[in-house]
């Protein structure tokens, strides 16, 4: 019976360990998503929209 919540025990922390890797790859994920997307817009040279924003059609055109 020790043996076995032993091992279940040991499965929990290595459960427990893989779950705090995943979160931490997911915050770093996070943190570099908006410096990633910014960059990509500024590359893009995308032209100023000067217009009313409440004319969305004149936006597109």
């Amino acid at each position: 019976m020790d043996a076995l919540a032993r091992e279940m025990a040991e499965a929990l922390r290595e459960s427990m360990d893989f779950l705090r890797a995943e979160n931490q790859v997911q915050a770093h994920v996070a943190e570099a998503e908006p410096s990633f997307l910014k960059r990509e817009l500024f590359r893009s040279n995308s032209d100023e929209f000067l217009g009313d924003p409440k004319e969305p059609l004149k936006a597109d055109g």
